[in-house]
């Protein structure tokens, strides 16, 4: 039974970045991964599905803007 290859994000996600080559057999799940520091990594079908990482991220939450500091009004002053 063939398994489905994991795509190029899933792969840069394992390794921390852009790999410089990797190889995917479908009839074991394996996936060998050069990374871009030139490590050699293995990964087992369940190590790589386990670390799956989702296609669609998560929009960016802004964070709340901060309240603006009340001014003093010339006739407080007086």
């Amino acid at each position: 039974m063939a398994i489905k290859a994991p795509t190029k994000k899933q792969i840069a996600g394992l390794v921390g970045g852009d790999p410089l080559d990797y190889a995917f057999n479908p009839e074991t799940g394996a996936l060998c991964v050069i990374a871009p520091t030139g490590q050699k990594f293995r990964f087992t079908r369940q190590d790589w599905q386990k670390r799956d990482i989702p296609d669609e991220e998560e929009p960016a939450q802004e964070a709340p803007a901060m309240p603006k500091k009340a001014r003093k009004s010339k006739a407080a002053t007086k």
